[in-house]
């Protein structure tokens, strides 16, 4: 950052750039907090010099969310992503690969709180651009059902499960083979 920074000005849109990788580090070490400030200081340079509803806003924000999901800040991660998904949305619309993966973070967090009808909510629209954004055979649609299906088991109803997961199941074992590791995510 140094370096840029004689090259730039402090708050230099390259220097954000920079920081989302300095927080992916710290994320990397799990250092929440460093990592959280260093997103968070990204995230006030674009949003000083290009607006708030930049596009890479919006990944600093679903990095955000992450961190505060890992350290238990339920009511941060869901401002955040809702950030996220507000800035995809207007910026290049749903059918973007990043939305179905923000929806997918926010169905975790209202799973985590109890609240199913939400988190289905988020997990079948997920699913659904998933499927018509990178077809039904990609390990992120099978990843959907697996998220979708928790919330059924959850919720007592493993019958409703059951197809969702046998059908990620299918699609992984397409895509990565009968013994493939991915075989055991839950």
């Amino acid at each position: 950052v140094e370096t840029r920074t004689k090259l730039y000005c402090p708050d230099h849109p390259t220097i954000a750039r920079i920081l989302n990788s300095i927080g992916f580090s710290y994320g990397q070490r799990y250092e929440p907090f460093k990592c959280r400030d260093a997103y968070m200081r990204g995230l006030e340079i674009y949003t000083e010099k290009l607006g708030r509803d930049f596009y890479f806003n919006s990944i600093l924000h679903y990095n955000l969310a992450t961190v505060y999901v890992d350290i238990g800040d339920d009511n941060q991660a869901e401002k955040h992503i809702q950030s996220s998904l507000d800035i995809i949305e207007k910026t290049s619309g749903k059918e973007q690969t990043e939305y179905p993966m923000f929806l997918s973070v926010l169905g975790v967090i209202k799973q985590r709180n109890g609240d199913w009808k939400a988190a289905e909510t988020c997990f079948s629209e997920s699913r659904e651009l998933r499927a018509k954004i990178l077809t039904k055979q990609h390990p992120h649609y099978a990843q959907s059902n697996i998220y979708l299906a928790n919330v059924k088991l959850d919720q007592g109803l493993p019958e409703v499960a059951q197809p969702l997961l046998e059908e990620a199941l299918a699609v992984l074992k397409e895509i990565d083979g009968p013994t493939h590791t991915s075989l055991l995510y839950p």
